[in-house]
């Protein structure tokens, strides 16, 4: 295969180096092998990081990220990204999970945070990331047992070097040792698939071990004060250093966090262009949804319509990683009032006409729906959402979590959502006939069997015109 995308690790973190190289290797072949090797780069990241922001180790690795969570304002994408690496990693150890777009997708995220971490590391916050390229070419089986056959040839070295004890230091010792692990666990990393053997397990342990403790040492030499002030500014730079997704990456974290709340969602396969249609009884956030013609007489797609069973309830502007997202949501509303409704009908229609089973309740949907539905601005859909990936966070508020707007009120206001709302959600809130509700005070303003006083009058007119405003 071409140059390694990780190589501006080597000389920086070696094993780490090792372990992603050798997952990109297995892919396309066997994309089961780079998934799991992309979890154990995950914890291999995260347990070094735990160690740099004085954490705790933990018995498992959501622990630690749970912990990382809790005691740093980290992006909470990046930790994202560590879920993503450890679950799917887990599925194909415990399960069947053989799914070449996750493993691609994994690939390019675990890219993304390694470029972060060697940002990290290295206190090169400007460094210039190479551009990713996915590995196309089939790995050469002669050429990774040569690198296999260069390993142990080391091992077997440094293992006699180890063995000649006389005229030489403890410090010489310990470091001749910590080789000899530290080869024993990349040989691991190299030789192992998808499971790895007992011995094969220890050995990777065993050399993460190692290079903690190095981390220990170099820690021990600072005072306390220093020690303090070194995971302070550790945090700082953490929650500093950039993760610069693309839009593609970005669209893979909100499938993640759509799905969390209860959507189908696949961005890659769950798309208008691969023949995917809303379904009775299916909650789906369909991608690349094609839209009428708007203002400039342009058409153009929404990134996700979520349809709850055959309603087009929402409708979602996905932004790339470091974006504004509440400013995109002008976005959407163009994707609500440019939603082709006369041609969704039609094709309703056309979808009953094959369904003899759903026949009745399709049509009965398609003779409720109407055009400009929702106000007199013209909109389709009534629920328009805006996120680029990233979870919510106060302290960047405008560029973090989810934004949205009910805009069958002119006087509702965007909002920040922490998660999305599930199907459930979407659908009781558009059951709300807040037109009706809201009119119910203009049709009752006599306050006088209340017996309240004039200034108290006042009050609740003003509570009143609060609710109308949203």
């Amino acid at each position: 295969m071409a140059q390694s995308n990780f190589v501006f690790l080597k000389g920086t973190d070696d094993f780490l180096f090792t372990i992603l190289h050798t997952a990109e290797k297995n892919y396309p072949d066997d994309a089961n092998t780079t998934l799991v090797k992309l979890r154990i780069a995950g914890e291999y990241v995260a347990k070094h990081l735990g160690k740099l922001l004085n954490i705790e180790p933990q018995d498992t690795q959501y622990a630690l990220l749970q912990e990382i969570e809790k005691r740093t304002p980290i992006d909470e994408s990046i930790l994202s990204i560590f879920h993503k690496l450890r679950s799917l990693g887990n599925d194909v150890v415990h399960k069947y999970h053989n799914d070449l777009n996750d493993a691609e997708m994994c690939l390019r995220l675990s890219f993304r945070l390694a470029v972060w971490y060697y940002r990290l590391m290295s206190n090169d916050k400007d460094f210039a990331a190479p551009l990713f390229k996915l590995p196309i070419d089939k790995a050469s089986s002669q050429k990774a047992e040569q690198e296999i056959a260069e390993l142990k040839k080391q091992l077997l070295e440094a293992n006699n070097n180890a063995a000649q004890k006389e005229h030489k230091s403890q410090a010489e010792l310990d470091a001749q040792q910590a080789k000899v692990i530290q080869l024993e666990g990349l040989l691991a990393v190299l030789e192992s698939k998808e499971k790895e053997t007992l011995a094969q397990n220890e050995a990777r342990i065993l050399a993460l071990e190692s290079q903690l403790k190095q981390k220990d040492v170099e820690l021990a030499k600072l005072s306390e004060s220093e020690r303090k002030s070194f995971h302070q500014q550790t945090i700082k730079q953490a929650n500093q250093t950039p993760l610069n997704l693309n839009e593609q990456e970005t669209r893979y974290l909100i499938d993640e966090q759509l799905r969390l709340s209860g959507w189908e969602t696949d961005t890659e396969n769950l798309k208008y262009s691969n023949g995917t249609r809303p379904q009775i009884g299916r909650n789906m956030a369909i991608a690349e949804w094609p839209t009428g013609v708007d203002e400039t007489g342009k058409k153009g797609f929404a990134d996700y319509v979520l349809f709850v069973g055959l309603t087009p309830a929402g409708v979602v502007e996905a932004k790339r990683y470091n974006q504004d997202v509440a400013d995109k949501l002008n976005e959407a509303y163009r994707y609500s009032r440019t939603f082709d409704m006369l041609a969704y009908q039609n094709e309703l229609a056309q979808l009953a006409a094959n369904d003899e089973h759903n026949q009745e309740g399709i049509l009965k949907h398609v003779s409720e729906m109407k055009t400009n539905q929702y106000n007199a601005a013209g909109f389709h859909i009534p629920f328009c959402f805006s996120a680029n990936g990233r979870g919510h966070s106060a302290a960047v508020k405008t560029k973090s979590g989810i934004w949205y707007r009910d805009v069958r009120l002119d006087t509702n206001q965007p909002d920040s959502l922490t998660q999305w709302f599930t199907p459930a959600e979407l659908q009781s809130k558009l059951a709300q006939q807040i037109g009706k509700l809201n009119n119910w005070f203009k049709a009752n303003p006599d306050m006088s069997e209340l017996g309240l006083r004039y200034f108290q009058e006042d009050a609740v007119r003003a509570v009143e015109q609060a609710v109308i405003e949203g």
